[in-house]
């Protein structure tokens, strides 16, 4: 009897699910014209950025963003790059920028390795951005990777920024380290 109403719940969620529509991704990419912009519109995302030489399922260059929460991937979506459970890949070619844009709070980084370092290879060839503090927003940047980016901290949110002496910093961060 008891396994019987848990299936009637479970079914009767699903439709419930179904009937409210396609769930809205967390983490949102756009490839428009020679840039791609990544929204990141969740509490407590952590954003990892790496340009792969041979990535994108196809040994091509590829713009490469794994989207988590804890240890789980965050829903994802991607206009014009390809989507997979927590990871948005972008072919690399034609890109100028990407920018990240964190509506709430979260962190990010970029490339493996870490301490000025990073073990994947090459800097991205496209310029890469990233805008956090926005609407109260409390971010973590970690920049210090031996490549450059530009971290615009906007007002009203607390934003702590490690980074290269390359790296382009501004706006009122609560707190920035360069290296």
């Amino acid at each position: 009897m008891q396994r019987m109403r848990l299936k009637m719940l479970l079914a009767v969620a699903g439709a419930l699910a179904f009937a409210a529509g396609p769930v809205l991704a967390d983490v949102q990419a756009s490839h428009v014209a020679d840039g791609v912009t990544v929204t990141v519109d969740t509490e407590g995302a952590t954003i990892h950025f790496d340009y792969v030489e041979q990535g994108c399922d196809s040994g091509i260059p590829c713009l490469e963003v794994d989207a988590t929460m804890g240890v789980g991937p965050l829903p994802v979506s991607a206009s014009g790059c390809a989507a997979k459970p927590g990871v948005i890949l972008c072919p690399a070619a034609g890109i100028k920028s990407i920018t990240f844009i964190f509506k709430k709070s979260g962190g990010w980084s970029a490339y493996h390795g870490g301490g000025g370092q990073h073990a994947s290879g090459p800097c991205s060839p496209a310029a890469v951005n990233v805008e956090a503090g926005a609407n109260g927003g409390v971010g973590t940047i970690n920049a210090w990777n031996g490549c450059p980016e530009t971290v615009v901290c906007k007002s009203g949110g607390m934003v702590a920024v490690e980074g290269d002496a390359i790296d382009a910093i501004s706006g009122p961060c609560l707190n920035v380290v360069r290296h």
